[in-house]
C-alpha cells in the first residue's frame, strides 16, 4: 500500500487535511447561524413596519457567490455541504487508522530484520568456530597417525634386529656342526666341551642383546625425568597464565563484542548521518565502520575524541559527554574504545596457550627433532624481549605472554592521539 517508511508522512498529511475539513465545517456552521439571524432580524423589521414583505422577498431572491438566499434552499445547501464534509472526515479517519497500522507493521518488520541479522551473525560466528575446531581435530588426527606410523616402524626395526640375531645364531650352529662333521675323531673326546662352548656363545650373544636393550632403556630413563620435569614446569606456568586470562575474561564477560558490518540497518531519521571515518552516508554507524577497524587507525582520522570532529580538539569540544557503550567511561567516543580489542587479544592468547598445552600431550618422534617442538616454542615465549629486535621472529602471543604479569588498565591510552 505504501512505500517503505512513507506511512508516517502520509498519515501527517491526512491529519492536516482532517483538521482543515473540521475548520471548514465550523465556518459553514457559523455562516448558517449568521444567515438564520439575518432571517429573524428581517422578520422583526417587517413586523415593525420598517420593511415591507416585498423587500423581504427581494432579499430572499438575491444571490451571494452563486447561492440563492431563500431560507429553504440555503438550509438544504448547507446540510448537503455538512454531510459531504462529515463523509470526507470519516474517510480521512479511516486512512489515518490504516496508516497507523502500516507504521506498526514497519516497526515490527524492522525488529524482525534486526533479529534476522543477529541470527545470521551468530550462524557466521558458529561456522567460523566449527571450521577452527575441524582444523584442530584434523591436525590432532595427523599427529596421532604420524605417531602410530613411527611406532610401527620402530617395531619393524626391532623385529628385523631379532631376526638378524636368530640368523646369526643359526649360522653359527651350522658352522659348528660342519666342523664336527669334518673332524669326527678330534671332536669325539671334546664333544661335551664343544656343546658347552656353543651354548656359552649363544648365551653370551643373547646377553649382549639384552645389555644393548638395557643400555638404551637406561639412557631413555635418564633423559625422561629431565624432560618430564621441564614439561611439568612449563605446563604449570601455562596453566597459571590460562587461569589468569580466564579470570580476566570472566570479569569482562558483560562487555559486548564490537560488530563490524559493511551495511547496517539504520532508522529513517538517521539516513542523513555520515560515518566519521570513511564519510559514508546512511550506510553504517561510525562504531561499525569496516574500512577503519582498529582504534589506532580511527584515532588518526579525527581530532576530537568526544564527537569525532576533525576541526577542533578534545579540549575545545562543547558537546555533552556521554558514557561509552563498552567501558561506561566518558572521556572518549564509543567508536574509539579499545576495550573490545583488548578482550579479543586476551581470547586469542588463551586459545594459543590452550593449543600449546594440547600439543605438549602428544609425544615427539625422532623424525620430528628437526622441527620446532612445543617445548622449544614455549621457551620462545619466555625469552626476554630485545628492544633491538625488529619483531619478525616474535609472535604477538609471545609478547603478550612475556608481559602477562602486567595489570590490566582500562584507562590506558587507546591509540595515537590525533594532532
Amino acid at each position: 500500500m505504501y512505500a517503505k517508511m512513507d506511512a508516517t508522512l502520509y498519515k501527517s498529511r491526512v491529519e492536516k487535511m482532517h483538521l482543515q475539513a473540521s475548520h471548514h465545517e465550523d465556518k459553514i456552521r457559523g455562516a448558517a447561524q449568521g444567515l438564520a439571524m439575518s432571517y429573524e432580524l428581517y422578520s422583526l423589521l417587517v413586523f415593525a413596519d420598517c420593511a415591507s414583505e416585498i423587500s423581504r422577498q427581494a432579499f430572499y431572491q438575491t444571490k451571494e457567490g452563486g447561492v440563492q438566499l431563500e431560507p429553504s434552499f440555503t438550509s438544504d445547501y448547507i446540510q448537503g455541504e455538512l454531510d459531504y464534509l462529515n463523509q470526507l472526515q470519516r474517510t480521512m479517519e479511516r486512512e489515518i487508522y490504516e496508516a497507523r497500522l502500516q507504521e506498526e507493521i514497519e516497526l515490527r518488520d524492522s525488529a524482525f530484520d534486526q533479529i534476522k541479522e543477529l541470527v545470521n551473525d551468530l550462524r557466521k560466528y558458529f561456522a567460523e568456530k566449527f571450521l577452527v575446531l575441524q582444523e584442530k581435530i584434523k591436525k590432532q588426527g595427523e599427529e596421532v597417525k604420524r605417531v602410530c606410523e613411527a611406532a610401527h616402524l620402530h617395531e619393524q626395526q626391532i623385529t628385523e634386529q631379532v631376526e638378524d640375531i636368530k640368523r646369526s645364531c643359526d649360522a653359527m650352529q651350522t658352522f659348528v656342526q660342519s666342523l664336527r662333521a669334518k673332524e669326527p675323531s678330534s671332536m669325539d673326546g671334546n664333544d661335551g666341551a664343544s656343546e658347552k662352548t656353543v651354548d656359552d656363545m649363544s648365551l653370551d650373544l643373547a646377553e649382549d642383546v639384552l645389555d644393548l636393550d638395557y643400555d638404551d632403556d637406561q639412557e631413555i630413563q635418564k633423559e625422561e625425568p629431565i624432560v618430564e620435569k621441564k614439561n611439568d614446569d612449563e605446563r604449570a606456568q601455562i596453566e597459571k597464565r590460562m587461569e589468569e586470562l580466564k579470570a580476566e575474561l570472566t570479569e569482562k564477560a558483560h562487555v559486548p563484542k564490537r560488530r563490524i558490518f559493511g551495511v547496517t540497518h539504520m532508522r529513517a531519521e538517521e539516513k542523513f548521518m555520515r560515518c566519521a571515518f570513511c564519510n559514508g552516508k546512511g550506510v553504517h554507524y561510525s562504531d561499525c565502520c569496516p574500512h577503519f577497524i582498529t582504534v589506532k587507525e580511527r584515532a588518526s582520522r579525527v581530532r576530537c575524541r568526544l564527537c569525532l570532529d576533525t576541526l577542533h580538539t578534545t579540549e575545545n569540544c562543547n558537546r555533552r559527554r556521554k558514557k561509552c557503550f563498552y567501558c561506561q567511561q566518558e572521556d572518549h567516543h564509543t567508536a574509539l574504545c579499545d576495550l573490545p580489542e583488548k578482550i579479543q587479544d586476551l581470547n586469542e592468547e588463551y586459545d594459543e596457550l590452550e593449543e600449546m598445552l594440547q600439543e605438549m600431550d602428544i609425544p615427539e618422534d625422532d623424525d620430528d627433532k628437526d622441527e620446532p617442538s612445543t617445548s622449544r616454542r614455549y621457551q620462545e615465549h619466555r625469552k626476554p624481549y630485545n628492544e633491538d629486535d625488529d619483531g619478525t621472529d616474535e609472535s604477538s602471543t609471545s609478547r603478550r605472554y612475556r608481559e602477562h604479569r602486567k595489570p590490566y588498565n582500562e584507562d590506558e591510552d587507546d591509540g595515537d592521539k590525533p594532532s
